[in-house]
C-alpha cells in the first residue's frame, strides 16, 4: 500500500543521493583539491539550515556531499534538502523524478512562491537543508543582499544556521562552460551556528526577516574575509619561499658575488 510505496521511494531517494555524493567525492577531492574547514560545526541535529553563497549549478554538489558523507550513511535526516529551480530541476517527468529522490523541494523562480516557503518551514525540522540566501548565483565573487524569504524561514523554523562560505568554484566551472574544469583549489569555510535568539523573539514580519538574512550574510562574509586573509598567507608564504630558492641558487651559481652582497 502508501506505506509501502513509501519505504520504497526513501530507500531510492538513500541509495540515490549517496551515489551522487561519492560522484561528487571523485570530483571534488580527486579530480579537484578541497580543503575544508569547520566541517563539524554543522552537527548532525535536525532543524539545521545550511546557509551558503552562492557561484555555480553545481554548488550543492558540493556542499552537500561535505556535510552529509559519511554521517549520511547512517543518519539519513543529514542528507540534506534543497530548495531548487522548478523550471530547471522539475522541467519534465523524468527529471523531477530524479530531482525529488534528490530531496529538491520545487521553488517557482522570480516569484514570491509562498507554497514553496510553506513546504521547507514544514520540511526543515524533519532534517537538514541547504540554501543559497542570495537567491541567484553572483557573477563577481562578492556577497548579493540575502532574500528575506529565507529569514522568514528561519523564523518561523526555529532552525539552527550554520553559514559556509566556497571560494574556487568559479575556477572549476565558469560561467559559459557546461564540464567542471580539474585540477582547481576549492576552500569551504564552515561558520559556527549563528546567534540568532534576540531576533527570533521579535514579531514576525518583513523587517524582521531582513534582519535575519542580513545577519546571517554578515556572518557569511566574516567566513569570506576569512578565506581571503588564508589566502594572501599563503602567497606571501610562497613568495618568500621562492625568495629564498633564488637565494640559495645564487649561491651554489655564484658564490663569490653572493657573498659580496
Amino acid at each position: 500500500g502508501l506505506a509501502a510505496l513509501n519505504v520504497v521511494n526513501t530507500a531510492l531517494s538513500w541509495f540515490i543521493i549517496n551515489v551522487t555524493i561519492l560522484v561528487a567525492l571523485v570530483l571534488y577531492r580527486v579530480l579537484n583539491r578541497t580543503v575544508v574547514h569547520g566541517r563539524w560545526n554543522v552537527g548532525i541535529s535536525r532543524n539545521t539550515l545550511i546557509a551558503a553563497n552562492h557561484r555555480t549549478m553545481i554548488d550543492s554538489y558540493l556542499i552537500g556531499h561535505i556535510t552529509s558523507f559519511p554521517t549520511g550513511l547512517v543518519m539519513p535526516w543529514t542528507l540534506p534538502y534543497h530548495p531548487a529551480a522548478q523550471e530547471n530541476f522539475f522541467r519534465n517527468r523524468v527529471i523531477g523524478w530524479f530531482s525529488r529522490r534528490w530531496r529538491c523541494i520545487p521553488v517557482r523562480r522570480g516569484a514570491h512562491d509562498f507554497n514553496a516557503l510553506q513546504n521547507m518551514i514544514e520540511t526543515l525540522p524533519k532534517g537538514q537543508m541547504l540554501i543559497f540566501p542570495e537567491g541567484t548565483r553572483s557573477r563577481t565573487g562578492d556577497l548579493l543582499p540575502g532574500r528575506p524569504g529565507t529569514g522568514k524561514l528561519i523564523h518561523d523554523s526555529r532552525c539552527k544556521v550554520v553559514p559556509v562560505y566556497v571560494q574556487g568554484m568559479s575556477d572549476v566551472l565558469p560561467v559559459g562552460t557546461a564540464w567542471p574544469r580539474l585540477l582547481r583549489r576549492i576552500e569551504v569555510n564552515i561558520g559556527k551556528p549563528v546567534p540568532l535568539d534576540a531576533l527570533l523573539a521579535l514579531p514576525d514580519s518583513r523587517e524582521t526577516s531582513q534582519a535575519i538574512i542580513d545577519r546571517v550574510m554578515s556572518h557569511i562574509q566574516v567566513l569570506k574575509d576569512d578565506l581571503e586573509l588564508r589566502a594572501e598567507r599563503r602567497a606571501a608564504r610562497r613568495a618568500l619561499r621562492i625568495e629564498r630558492l633564488r637565494a640559495i641558487l645564487q649561491f651554489v651559481l655564484h658564490p663569490v658575488s653572493f657573498m659580496r652582497r
